[in-house]
């Protein structure tokens, strides 16, 4: 818990937030704000196969590489993961992988380039109109060193709220066995988005544990709000 962030670096006019609740101690859920040329935010999220302490080794190898990564320069998302696959393929063991999340937010064009390595598709709440869902860009992390992933950019702009999550959120049942759902997800972060982001990720979580109706996670549940400043 200690690898990952209270807070997202300041001035990115992006008001972020995040929450890990592991399943099972050691969870394979993780999550980091990590600062980008030209001030730039980094987002990123991933989720390893597996519970426990190796997956929680895992994830924290994961997240050291994407720092040294994004710290060597202003790569692009699709960079960064193709570069955070080839490094991570062959030291893991066959039926192990990652799905990962990363985008990079520009305030100046109001722009998130992501891309998306078999992860749960991110969701964009804005301020007006439709919810976006922003979808895998390429296959799992870990698998193939020649994996390749591509990189999408969408317009986000003031009042906009976009949500990472891991799919213990998504895959969380009540006690009757119905699932939330992605719909379920998204009105429950529609229910809170008019919050600053610390708040959305905590009312959103109470919510989840409350369609559980408190009952123990069976997967670990994580949450990253990012909300544009207005």
């Amino acid at each position: 818990m200690r690898l990952m962030p209270s807070a997202a670096p300041g001035g990115s006019g992006l008001d972020s937030a995040g929450m890990c609740v592991p399943a099972d101690g050691v969870g394979g859920d993780y999550y980091d704000f990590l600062p980008l040329g030209g001030g730039q935010l980094g987002i990123a999220l991933g989720d390893v196969s597996g519970k426990g302490m190796y997956a929680g080794l895992l994830a924290a190898a994961v997240q050291a590489r994407l720092q040294a990564i994004t710290a060597r320069g202003n790569d692009s998302p699709a960079a960064v993961m193709t570069e955070l696959n080839r490094l991570t393929a062959g030291t893991i063991e066959g039926n192990r992988f990652a799905t990962v999340f990363f985008g990079a937010f520009d305030a100046e064009s109001s722009t998130l380039t992501y891309a998306n390595a078999g992860h749960p598709p991110a969701i964009l709440l804005p301020a007006e109109g439709d919810v976006r869902m922003l979808d895998a860009t390429g296959a799992v992390v870990g698998w193939s060193a020649d994996a390749a992933f591509e990189q999408r950019s969408v317009a986000i702009g003031a009042g906009d709220v976009l949500a990472v999550y891991s799919d213990g959120l998504s895959e969380a049942t009540s006690p009757d066995g119905r699932e939330l759902g992605m719909e379920g997800l998204i009105a429950i972060l529609r229910r809170h988005a008019s919050l600053p982001a610390r708040q959305i990720v905590e009312a959103a979580l109470a919510d989840v544990g409350a369609f559980c109706a408190g009952a123990p996670a069976d997967d670990d549940r994580t949450l990253v709000v990012g909300k544009v400043r207005q």
